[in-house]
């Protein structure tokens, strides 16, 4: 079933492409179910069934979206060392302490959650702000101005950085 799954995610190329939402919460429910059952107990005061759910949801949540079934694989036996790491007793820690587990994970560079498609990506400052002034959004003055001005009104209608041209004539003043 899981060299299905596999399959079913592949692109063209053969890269994984990232999972459905179904397919996610299968996977982490399972690893909850082998990893995290064993290791902790149900707190007393909540129905199991929804304090697991609770941490399920809380991880996929926060889980980058673009990850691949093996990504996600690696990510939760991270945090299972992460949160039994930490725990300050057998009872099923807080969705939170889950969620901080993935965060310092993702966020430390421990983990690699790069897409492998978005390796050739890159931040285009003038695609930014032909953007923002299309939408009407503020932009950094230096757009207003010699080469980049030049640049952007290769994109955009001169009448369409009016509005920015009254508001630094306001403010010169």
């Amino acid at each position: 079933m899981i060299l299905q799954q596999k399959k079913a995610n592949q692109h063209r190329d053969g890269a994984m492409s990232s999972m459905k939402y179904e397919h996610r919460i299968a996977q982490i429910k399972s690893w909850f179910q082998s990893e995290i059952t064993i290791r902790f107990n149900m707190p007393r005061d909540v129905d199991a069934k929804i304090a697991a759910m609770d941490v399920i949801e809380a991880i996929n949540g926060n889980l980058p979206s673009y990850l691949n079934q093996e990504q996600i694989g690696t990510l939760l036996s991270s945090i299972t060392k992460e949160v039994s790491r930490s725990a300050k007793s057998r009872t099923l820690p807080t969705p939170k302490e889950f969620v901080d587990a993935v965060r310092v994970l993702t966020q430390s560079g421990q983990i690699s959650t790069h897409s492998a498609s978005s390796e050739g990506w890159h931040i285009d400052p003038l695609d930014i702000a032909i953007k923002r002034v299309r939408s009407g959004e503020s932009i950094c003055e230096s757009w207003l101005t010699g080469v980049k001005r030049k640049k952007l009104l290769r994109h955009v209608d001169e009448k369409e950085l009016h509005p920015y041209d009254l508001y630094i004539t306001a403010h010169k003043q």
